[in-house]
């Protein structure tokens, strides 16, 4: 094995124009739920209409995802998974009353508790934003027709120059090489699953694993955020262990290309662990043009692995 190709999802929104940004997720929530920007209160409790417990109104759900991440990243959510490793529990726990411990007891406990009852809420509301991803994934995602995206030439020839000798990791959900481009599927690794897999195949979430909570500002809360922060997180660590032998395999690679890969954090691991098994020193790294121009804080990130940095104008 030759050459690498990481493929992020700039290859999709950016260079073939597909509806996959964080952007399109949240527009396919308002589609669900047309009222849900007007709310921003964290849901009760509501009685089901089979009588089998309690849970809470799926457009409330919504309305309250909708505008924390709004209150957080703005209504393009660019940036979505890191927030949900850091932001927005800022933003939850703003809305917590602090205990005045001056106060008869009483009156503390009434304040704990009505944090711990807030605190679960929000946890088992924010839970729902992965089955919500999930279901967008598979439902419009999985609707995209592939016969009406074009390929370009330019790509074409560099992602099949050398396809035998090649593998492709896609941290895309959608099929664009395999079908766009005929990019054998027993060459691409889709690192975080893609359309059709089950719920617990389709990663997604931050990658904060030190995220700490102020107790003074969330008496009572700690605890549930501390479940919510595990459940948001994206198990990185998982794949890599049950994929050791395959980043082994990548240890005679001379070029890595990648394209609309953003290099954030929680992703920033997988290079990482390339890097245990080659010397970065001898390997060229192919960034396209739009990169080198827009982005050199990508750029200083694999230079300081030991990259040999190219631009490729056609790529």
């Amino acid at each position: 094995m030759d050459r690498l190709y990481i493929i992020g999802n700039g290859f999709d929104c950016y260079c073939h124009g597909m509806k996959t940004k964080y952007k399109d997720f949240r527009g396919y929530l308002i589609d669900l739920y047309p009222d849900c920007e007007d709310v921003c209160d964290v849901p009760y409790t509501k009685l089901t209409a089979d009588h089998h417990g309690y849970d809470y109104a799926d457009e409330d759900i919504a309305s309250y995802i909708i505008n924390i991440l709004d209150a957080c990243q703005g209504d393009d959510w660019s940036d979505l998974e890191t927030a949900l490793g850091s932001d927005i529990f800022d933003m939850f726990e703003d809305g917590f009353e602090c205990i005045d411990f001056d106060d008869e007891d009483s009156e503390i406990y009434n304040t704990l508790k009505q944090n711990e009852d807030k605190g679960i809420r929000i946890a088992e509301t924010f839970d729902k934003i992965k089955k919500l991803f999930f279901d967008w994934v598979t439902e419009c995602l999985g609707d995209i027709d592939y016969n009406k995206i074009n390929s370009k030439q330019n790509y074409s020839i560099i992602l099949r120059s050398k396809m035998e000798d090649s593998f492709y990791i896609n941290f895309n959900y959608t099929y664009t090489l395999e079908k766009v481009y005929g990019i054998n599927p027993d060459k691409v690794w889709h690192i975080h699953g893609k359309v059709g897999d089950t719920y617990k195949q389709i990663l997604f979430g931050h990658g904060n694993d030190g995220l700490t909570f102020d107790g003074e500002r969330s008496w009572g809360a700690t605890d549930h955020f501390d479940e919510l922060a595990e459940e948001l997180r994206k198990d990185t660590k998982n794949v890599i262990d049950h994929n050791r032998n395959l980043f082994k395999q990548f240890k005679d690679i001379k070029e890595i290309y990648s394209s609309g890969f953003s290099f954030s954090e929680v992703d920033m691991i997988y290079i990482h662990e390339i890097c245990k098994y080659i010397n970065p020193k001898n390997v060229q790294w192919y960034f396209n043009e739009y990169d080198a121009n827009n982005n050199p804080q990508y750029i200083d990130k694999i230079k300081k692995l030991g990259f040999k940095i190219e631009y490729e104008k056609d790529w």
